[in-house]
């Protein structure tokens, strides 16, 4: 069985990508409690930089040798499951959240996943979409319905609304009756953001190179002077974040650079970042700010306009569900409901890309860190290309 496995280069901040082999039985395959083997179609791609950090948080990259599995948003078919499992059967069509301490690749020929981590994929939806769903789909639904509690006529600003994250935050917001925002700084963005904004109704403020000042009064604008309920930002948008980031460009521009490292550190640079100050001048009376940021920093006077404002703070990590028995029930509930909308054409991921199991070393090591910041890419096997294409 072929499988993508990684590994965190000493000598760089790069991971080391590359494609293993392991004998594999499936009909000796042992199989415990809950266990399901799944044949995956497609898989769903994300950075492994990140997944490198949540692992050490929780300090599971250390039960590992050398090599991690990558890979966890997968869509599939059942192959056998234990005896204990009473939801699936075998060729049931199912997609899956990998958890963290899984000791299988998600992007692999086949991978074992405990039972209350799928739910059944509907038919209308190719394995490719439901994979490009999974993980940006739960972090959305986690933000806007269990964090913000968004409710209909709330206003919503999404900070990235390029990434996948940001697309599907965007159409979920707008199907549960949001009023939403978003922020275009780039060409690119514009151009993209644009494009979405004539099939939706969304409010894109475009600001260039403008100073921050004009972010904060658009938004102030837009909402009648009364700020927005909700922010959501994609764990980019901490003050320390920009000051690494000019750090790097005046260093690629110093040592006259024109790697890939210089590339992506200038369009980190010219692409607009909210400051702290500025998302909390935005919060309206008692609005939400979701963010990814686990190392989020916030000095003492803007603590005391939250104060003011009876606003909060609330932390996304999608993890978290899957790391608590308790919430298998909400876990499969918002699953289900991602399925279901993808079915009814509530939401479509952003998908860019879509590459082959041996090819998936050769992309990841290829791309930057401000590369997951438009679209998803998706590792899809060959014998299921023609049947998602169609």
């Amino acid at each position: 069985m072929k499988g993508v496995v990684y590994r965190s280069n000493t000598d760089s901040d790069r991971m080391e990508y590359s494609v293993t082999t392991t004998n594999f039985d499936i009909q000796n395959m042992p199989l415990f409690h809950n266990d399901v083997l799944v044949r995956v179609h497609a898989c769903g791609l994300s950075s492994a930089t990140k997944d490198y950090k949540n692992l050490e948080r929780m300090n599971v990259k250390l039960e590992y040798e050398s090599n991690i599995p990558y890979g966890r948003e997968v869509a599939g078919v059942v192959v056998k499951a234990h005896s204990s499992v009473s939801r699936f059967f075998v060729g049931d069509q199912v997609v899956g959240f990998i958890p963290l301490d899984s000791r299988y690749s998600g992007c692999a020929q086949y991978c074992i996943i405990p039972a209350y981590n799928i739910v059944h994929k509907p038919a209308n939806v190719s394995s490719t979409l439901a994979a490009a769903s999974v993980a940006d789909g739960i972090r959305a639904y986690t933000a806007l319905h269990y964090r913000a509690h968004v409710e209909k006529n709330s206003y919503v600003l999404v900070c990235d609304g390029t990434s996948n994250f940001g697309m599907i935050s965007m159409q979920l917001a707008l199907s549960w009756g949001a009023k939403v925002i978003t922020i275009a700084s780039t060409e690119d963005e514009k151009i993209i953001l644009n494009t979405f904004k004539e099939e939706h109704n969304v409010a894109v403020i475009e600001l260039g190179n403008e100073s921050s000042l004009s972010f904060v009064s658009a938004c102030l604008e837009l909402t009648g002077g009364l700020g927005v309920d909700v922010i959501i930002d994609n764990g980019a948008y901490n003050n320390c974040v920009t000051s690494i980031t000019q750090d790097k460009v005046r260093m690629a521009i110093d040592q006259n650079v024109t790697t890939n490292a210089a590339s992506m550190a200038t369009d980190a640079y010219n692409k607009f970042r909210p400051y702290i100050h500025d998302i909390v001048s935005c919060l309206a009376v008692g609005g939400n700010w979701i963010t990814s940021q686990a190392d989020l920093q916030l000095d003492p006077p803007d603590s005391e306009v939250l104060f003011m404002k009876g606003a909060s703070v609330g932390f996304l990590f999608e993890h978290t569900w899957t790391l608590s028995s308790s919430k298998q029930g909400c876990f499969l509930h918002i699953l289900n409901d991602l399925m279901n909308k993808l079915a009814g054409d509530a939401i479509r991921p952003n998908i860019t890309q879509t590459v082959s199991l041996d090819d998936c070393p050769y992309v990841l090591s290829s791309m930057n860190e401000a590369d997951w910041t438009f679209g998803k890419r998706v590792m899809l096997q060959p014998y299921v290309m023609e049947e998602d294409i169609t």
